[in-house]
């Protein structure tokens, strides 16, 4: 998992949320409900109400891309991101004739679905646009972090470590420069509680910089790969984990040979270029004269301390001979009586 697969996640995340705002194309979706008012332009109105009866399939249909709850949620960002729009773009739209509407439509979705999937409950709230941004930002992090394994794993791969941290540094300048830019007196406390994983007692966890393992406990490279092989990592969108494995490397065998030969021959040159170097100072540097020098004087310093214990002994042992002359005395020859 490097920086490009984090984005692949991220990439995910938007493709599946601009989903919602795609044309309504279905004829049975497609002119379902068509408000109309005296002196009111209702015509992003019903186009809201007919993506919303669309959408609420496409969140069925996409509850394997993530958790039921999250999809409901990010179903509920789209729809009132979507009243903020129509309050603020259409004439005399207020907020309780949005809400009248959506709650039509909402009865209308219940009634159609039925039991079919699982249910979302479609709330509005009178959130600020900016607070829905940051609610969905931290939704996607969380989404993110979860399919990475967690704080845990993560902290064990340094490539995916720091790939995440850098994205977990962009979202929190930008909730930051979200927050600064506007009145904070329009905060509540429960702005930004989501449920489940990114409840508000994990908030602190999810906004929290992952420390990243050493190199001698990374996880990065499988201890099990063999030679010919490299270890990589895959996410699998489907299951939503992320595993490793290991891939032969693309070579023929007359190219995998040769790459062998390259290092026994890199190995080989290496050796020689060194002994050759070793020769080369020898020969045709001062070093090799200095050697020289150092070996003859030490040479000669050795012939001297031979010459002088010769002497030394052989002068011991004319003086031993000398100071003893009664040693002669014993040396008389002897005659057999016999004879």
């Amino acid at each position: 998992m490097t920086k490009e697969e984090v984005e692949k996640l991220e990439n995910r995340l938007d493709e599946f949320y601009e989903k919602f705002n795609k044309n309504v194309i279905e004829e049975e979706f497609k002119s379902r409900h068509q408000f109309t008012k005296p002196n009111i332009n209702t015509t992003l109105l019903n186009s809201t109400a007919n993506k919303l009866f669309r959408n609420y399939s496409y969140y069925n249909k996409n509850s394997n891309f993530a958790n039921n709850e999250m999809c409901c949620r990010y179903l509920n960002y789209w729809l009132n991101e979507q009243k903020i729009r129509c309050i603020s773009t259409s004439d005399n739209v207020d907020s309780n004739y949005f809400y009248d509407k959506i709650q039509y439509v909402c009865s209308d979705i219940y009634e159609y679905y039925g039991n079919t999937g699982k249910k979302c409950d479609i709330n509005i709230k009178k959130y600020s646009e900016y607070v829905w941004k940051i609610r969905r930002k931290i939704d996607d992090l969380c989404y993110i972090k979860e399919q990475l394994g967690g704080s845990a794993k993560i902290s064990k791969n340094r490539k995916i470590c720091s790939s995440f941290n850098k994205y977990l540094y962009k979202t929190l300048k930008y909730i930051f420069n979200e927050i600064t830019s506007t009145n904070r007196e329009t905060l509540e406390p429960n702005d930004f509680k989501i449920e489940g994983a990114c409840s508000e007692n994990n908030l602190g966890d999810i906004l929290t910089e992952v420390e990243c393992a050493n190199d001698s406990e990374s996880d990065n490279v499988p201890k099990e790969c063999k030679p010919q092989q490299e270890a990589s990592l895959t996410a699998d969108h489907e299951a939503h984990t992320i595993y490793k494995e290991c891939k032969k490397i693309d070579c023929d065998e007359n190219e995998c040979t040769c790459r062998s030969f390259h290092i026994v021959l890199t190995m080989f040159l290496t050796v020689l270029g060194s002994f050759l170097l070793c020769v080369f100072l020898y020969t045709f540097t001062p070093f090799g004269s200095l050697l020289n020098k150092l070996k003859m004087r030490k040479s000669k310093i050795r012939h001297e301390v031979d010459e002088e214990q010769t002497q030394v002994l052989s002068e011991h042992t004319s003086d031993y001979d000398y100071k003893n002359p009664l040693n002669m005395q014993y040396l008389m020859p002897y005659n057999s009586l016999r004879e």
